[in-house]
Order: structure tokens, then C-alpha cells, then sequence
């Protein structure tokens, strides 16, 4: 089996199949440009269920074959588009549900940062809790989060450094400045009158943070159920592999 699986992903590595180009941040998309890697995932996926017998091994085995095609979708999507994200976040939320299926357990948390738990959409434009809601209903459960000041670990161009981030004040700060409580969680309850927390600013702490772009207004009723606010925000210690620290 693994011969004729090995046969059918194998590629003359001179044969122009990808050419790349810098994107907006500098970084390079493969792009596809021959369709015969689809044609042999598959031929693949029909050697897998032909020829392993056990369940779990099947399903993983096509789980795999799965993140390929995905992967395949959003880069011959054009890159920092809105179909481009869509595709990613949409596979998100296909690859949540194969866990919670494969798992057999119907409660599974998933930690991402906030724009992908958004349960609205933005335009066009969706996210994996958009995804979610549609295919969970009500089950889905989204908690936002954020923190008034402090440091986090930014993976900046150099590398993880430690961020320091100034008081951001806005409607949520106001109303628990005072308060000695450090941490507080929301409810948002959607039969509450929406106009209780109006659009408050956010940190947008994604894969990368920009201090000067990554600041959003965002309306916390349309967006999550809950939402966790810390005031102070202490940097974890980063454990160096063989430091001896």
C-alpha cells in the first residue's frame, strides 16, 4: 500500500508544479499550478479505504488527506483576500468538528485568538466562530478576552519578545477602574440591552502585533457570549530549550 501511495505523491522536484511570491508581510505563498496533486489525493483516499482495515487508522489517515486538500483550497485562493481567509477559517472549523467527532466526547475546548472565535461575520468576510455557530447552534460557546496593561510574548520579526503594552482605556476600563478585583468575567447575555457595552476597544493580538494597527473597535454583544478581562497581564517566563535557566 504505502508503494502505490508513494507512487502517486511522487514529483519530479525540477518539474515546475509551485512558483512563489512575496506576499504584503514579506513572506513567500506556494502557489499551485498543476491540478495532478488533486487527482492523486484522490486516487490516495481510495487506496486508504481499500486497504486499511482498521477504523481509527483509516480516519486519520484521511483526516491527513483532508489537511492537504484544505491547504490546497486556500492558496489557489489569491492571497490576503477575503475568499483567501475564508478558506482558512472555514477549514478551522471542519477540522473542530472532525476532532470533537473522532473524540466521541460532545465538549471540547478550542483556544484561538479573538478574531477567529467571532461569531459574526464581517462583510464577507467569516470566521471559525462563524463556521461554528453554523455548524454547532447554540452549543458553541464563544469567550473573548483581553487585558487593560502589562506584557505578553510578541513574535516579532527577532523572534518571541516581551511586549509592553500602556493602559488602554475605553467604555469596559471605566467601569471597573476603581474595583479591586484583578480579573473579571461577562456575561453577555444577548437579552440584555446591547447598548450596555457599546464598542469598546481591543487588543488584536494575533500571530504577529503591531502596536500602532492592531487596536480594534469591537462590539462584544455581536461577537462573543462571554468575555474575560484582566486589568494586569504578566509575561510568562520563556523556557529556552538546554538553557540553563
Amino acid at each position: 500500500m504505502f508503494q502505490e501511495v508513494e507512487k502517486e505523491l511522487h514529483f519530479d522536484i525540477d518539474a515546475p508544479i509551485y512558483y512563489s511570491r512575496p506576499n504584503n508581510f514579506n513572506q513567500m505563498n506556494l502557489i499551485l499550478r498543476d491540478s495532478s496533486l488533486v487527482l492523486s489525493l484522490v486516487k490516495v483516499r481510495n487506496i486508504i479505504n481499500n486497504c486499511i482495515n482498521d477504523e481509527k487508522e483509516s480516519k486519520l489517515a484521511l483526516f491527513y488527506i483532508q489537511l492537504i486538500e484544505q491547504l490546497i483550497n486556500r492558496i489557489n485562493n489569491q492571497s490576503n483576500t477575503i475568499s483567501f481567509w475564508n478558506a482558512r477559517d472555514s477549514a478551522m472549523a471542519e477540522n473542530v468538528k472532525w476532532v470533537i467527532n473522532s473524540e466521541g466526547n460532545s465538549k471540547a475546548i478550542i483556544w484561538a485568538h479573538n478574531e477567529h472565535i467571532k461569531i459574526s461575520r464581517s462583510g464577507r468576510q467569516k470566521y471559525m466562530g462563524y463556521y461554528c455557530r453554523k455548524m454547532f447552534g447554540e452549543s458553541f460557546y464563544s469567550i473573548g478576552m483581553d487585558f487593560g496593561q502589562g506584557t505578553f510574548l510578541n513574535n516579532s520579526s527577532a523572534g518571541l519578545q516581551i511586549a509592553q503594552v500602556d493602559m488602554l482605556k475605553n467604555e469596559l476600563y471605566a467601569r471597573i477602574d476603581g474595583l479591586t478585583e484583578d480579573t473579571f468575567f461577562i456575561f453577555l447575555d444577548s437579552t440584555r440591552l446591547n447598548n450596555a457595552l457599546p464598542y469598546i476597544r481591543l487588543h488584536s493580538i494575533k500571530a504577529s502585533f503591531n502596536f500602532s494597527t492592531n487596536i480594534k473597535n469591537v462590539d462584544l454583544f455581536q461577537n462573543y457570549n462571554g468575555f474575560l478581562y484582566t486589568k494586569n497581564s504578566t509575561c510568562p517566563k520563556l523556557i529556552v530549550p538546554n538553557s540553563s535557566d
